[in-house]
């Protein structure tokens, strides 16, 4: 049976390859991690940090820790990095093409392969380095590519229509950048993210000038 990770530990796990990632390129002839080492590297609680590791099945041995390669890659498997999941992109702007520019979106397990939009002047030619379609297109071709996931990256307006769309087609996980929520089944997963939200938070903790 599986175990049930945490989401507060599942989130952190992207912090430890990073920081593993890190060490391993300082430090090439080095074959070893400690929990200390990523314990005062991320400043987290020792503890929390072992507890979070052993989640990928891994122990680590007494005044040695855990192999490098090794830790890196049961953490890649316990998030899913070590496998291409294909994804649809809704909404062919700005935003849209600053996903599919971002490198880290591939190395991290997603990889857009299609942009759909309802611009006549954006169909049918490429968006950045994929191709785009009509946006009525996207339900029979998710199916028939068997698309997991979709990402909105249109005005709020469309976007609870971009993601009925999507349920239809089959997508079972929705990234979401449109400012609304969206009402979806249950059993469909959907990632927020609210950038809207977090800048009005941002702005409003910083201290006015003196």
């Amino acid at each position: 049976m599986k175990t049930e990770i945490p989401e507060p530990a599942l989130l952190r796990v992207p912090l430890y390859i990073q920081a593993l990632k890190q060490i391993k390129a300082s430090a090439p002839n080095m074959k070893t991690v400690s929990a200390t080492v990523l314990t005062e590297k991320l400043q987290l609680n020792a503890s929390q940090v072992r507890k979070d590791l052993s989640y990928a099945g891994l122990l680590g041995k007494p005044r040695v820790g855990y192999a490098i390669d090794e830790l890196i890659d049961a953490l890649e498997r316990l998030v899913g990095w070590d496998m291409i999941r294909y994804a649809f992109l809704a909404g062919a702007g700005h935003l849209a093409a600053a996903l599919l520019a971002h490198e880290k979106i591939v190395s991290h397990g997603v990889r857009i392969v299609a942009a759909f939009d309802n611009d006549p002047n954006k169909i049918g030619k490429k968006f950045a380095s994929v191709d785009t379609y009509a946006i009525d297109m996207l339900p029979s071709m998710a199916q028939s590519m068997k698309i997991d996931i979709g990402i909105i990256a249109v005005p709020h307006q469309a976007a609870q229509d971009v993601a009925d769309l999507m349920v239809s087609g089959g997508i079972r996980g929705i990234w979401n950048f449109a400012p609304i929520r969206l009402n979806v089944r249950d059993d469909i997963l959907v990632q927020n993210e609210d950038i809207f939200s977090s800048v009005v938070l941002l702005s409003q903790r910083i201290l006015p000038r003196s």
